[in-house]
Parts: C-alpha cells; sequence; structure tokens
C-alpha cells in the first residue's frame, strides 16, 4: 500500500521481503532513505538496522521505523539504534511520506 502511494505520488520505490534482501537491494541502489519494519521474515528489522549503521555504503542513509510496536521504548530504543524516525502502524501514506521528505531533507542540511 505504502509502494502504491509513493509511486502515486511521484517517489521512486523499490521493495524488499525481507532484511538481507533490503540489505542487498540497498547497496546495489543506494535510497535516499529507507522505509523499515521491525517485523519481516528472516533477517528482522532490528539486525537490518544494526548492519545498515555498520556499514559504511549504508551508514548515512535515513531510515524511518514503521512498526506494529508502538510503545514508547521501542521509539526510543530504535533512534537509539541509528533510526532517523520512528511511526507507529496504522499510518496513513500520507503521515509516512511527510516523515520520509523531512529525514530526506535534513540529511540534505547535513551534507552541506
Amino acid at each position: 500500500m505504502y509502494a502504491r502511494y509513493f509511486a502515486h505520488e511521484g517517489v521512486g520505490v523499490t521493495t524488499a521481503i525481507d532484511g538481507q534482501e533490503g540489505l542487498d537491494v540497498a547497496r546495489r541502489y543506494p535510497p535516499d532513505a529507507i522505509v523499515l519494519d521491525l517485523a519481516m521474515p528472516g533477517m528482522g528489522g532490528w539486525d537490518f538496522l544494526e548492519q545498515a549503521r555498520q556499514d559504511p555504503a549504508l551508514a548515512d542513509i535515513p531510515i524511518v521505523v514503521l512498526s506494529a510496536y508502538g510503545q514508547t521504548e521501542t521509539a526510543q530504543q530504535t533512534r537509539a539504534a541509528g533510526a532517523a524516525a520512528f511511526l507507529q502502524k496504522p499510518c496513513i501514506p500520507q503521515a509516512l511520506l511527510g516523515e520520509v521528505r523531512r529525514v530526506v531533507a535534513s540529511r540534505r542540511l547535513r551534507r552541506r
């Protein structure tokens, strides 16, 4: 649903089925931002986040975590692990796109 909305809004999207595929895709086609669900088959979101932050090719890419695990503690833990933002599911697509645009703009400002 989110990928279709982003594409409808003119945002290029590449998807992955699990964390390992996500890492592979992000390394091959470095994105402006990553939207990450914590609950994925195979390599989960926590492992993805850890590996992405340790990989020099991915370390600077902002990651927006989108998860049904909505406790304040989870949001704090994801940020401590290197996520740029945390949104709780269900989340309207407009809010997610707005957050992605915010973290991408913030990254561009830091790089100047």
